[in-house]
């Protein structure tokens, strides 16, 4: 069985699509990576990596991914699409009776509302229209795999959440008993935007200095427009801003630090506790500052995972908890409730064995 992940709109080395699927696939089954960007076919942990342009443009990224994708052989592969911009491909492949998988990382419908060069008045007509078309998108594929429980409502879907696999978290945490200092400091690691919590971010930079605490950061801007509204801000002179920091360095600068930063708004589909993110945070045993909002509320209650803050004034008796945060056994055996709730591995198991169910109806 081969399995064919295809992206238009991530990075080859995407934390859900790279590491969380096909990385833990390869057990399982062949597994290879179509992407567009600029580097060069490779082989990463047993996944084959190939780029089918290296064009910027939208529609002709679209179109020679359809035309690589068209070249397999459609008796012994399955092709998982993750990009919206793929799934009218989607339709295609399976008029010519390909096996084919959409993927859904975020909920849309609501990310339509965040997007500025949509106007206003046209924004719940384009979000009803997308609900829409992923309803008929789903009539026609084998199946949907989604990111988080409360996507399980959409037709043939199953569940691969942002989890982590037993063997990574427990790697992380040989790791982080070995001799890693600990420094004076948060960090927020992903994107960097307004609905985000960039803002937010950097009046917790502020209010940080009094304790003499750094915020790192590690991500991009969304545009340098904003980047540059941000260096104005007074938070900035307490960042230590790294930019793009690649996966392993990232978790070594992580166990050093005291505590994990999410402080989105609350917009779009960030009152979902489906962040990569916090799995990763909590795999370098860190407290986490959260949102009191949507599902982080129920989360923090359920596990004791760290504070639930307001994300726009966060509470300054709040920060000096996290700063004197102490890994409590209530704290460690939340985590443990945590991890054994949210399984990558059962994820993996039940996406393998729903792209078997796929081979049992091939004429």
């Amino acid at each position: 069985m081969n399995v064919i992940h295809a992206t238009t709109a991530h990075t080859r080395y995407d934390t859900r699509i790279f590491h969380r699927e096909c990385v833990n696939l390869t057990d399982h089954c062949s597994v290879s990576l179509f992407v567009a960007d600029n580097f060069e076919d490779e082989v990463v942990q047993k996944v084959n990596i190939k780029s089918v342009t290296k064009n910027k443009n939208r529609f002709i990224r679209v179109f020679f991914m359809t035309k690589a994708l068209f070249s397999l052989n459609r008796k012994n592969s399955i092709i998982h699409l993750h990009d919206p911009e793929l799934f009218l491909v989607a339709i295609i492949l399976k008029i010519f009776r390909f096996k084919v998988v959409v993927d859904i990382h975020e909920d849309f419908a609501k990310q339509i509302y965040l997007k500025n060069y949509i106007p206003n008045f046209l924004k719940p007509i384009f979000s009803r229209l997308y609900i829409i078309y992923e309803k008929f998108i789903l009539t026609f594929v084998d199946f949907a795999v989604v990111c988080t429980p409360s996507f399980l409502n959409r037709k043939k879907s199953i569940l691969v959440g942002n989890y982590m696999s037993q063997n990574e978290i427990s790697s992380l945490r040989k790791a982080q008993s070995e001799d890693i200092p600990k420094t004076s400091s948060f960090i927020y690691s992903g994107a960097l935007s307004e609905e985000r919590g960039l803002f937010n971010l950097l009046d917790l930079a502020e209010k940080l200095k009094i304790s003499n605490t750094k915020l790192i950061i590690a991500g991009t801007f969304a545009n340098e427009e904003l980047e540059a509204k941000a260096m104005l801000h007074d938070g900035w002179s307490n960042v230590d801003y790294l930019g793009y920091v690649d996966r392993e360095s990232l978790l070594q600068i992580q166990k050093s630090c005291k505590a994990g930063v999410i402080l989105f708004n609350n917009v779009g589909q960030y009152n979902l506790a489906s962040s990569v993110k916090l799995f990763e945070y909590l795999a370098c045993e860190l407290p986490i500052l959260m949102p009191d909002f949507g599902e982080w509320v129920e989360l923090n209650k359920t596990y004791n995972l760290g504070y639930n803050t307001q994300t726009d004034n966060i509470n300054t008796k709040i920060i000096d908890s996290l700063i004197s945060h102490n890994q409590s056994q209530k704290y460690r055996d939340g985590v443990n409730k945590f991890f054994e709730k949210f399984s990558l591995d059962k994820c993996i198991i039940d996406l393998v064995l729903s792209y078997r169910e796929i081979f049992k109806y091939v004429r």
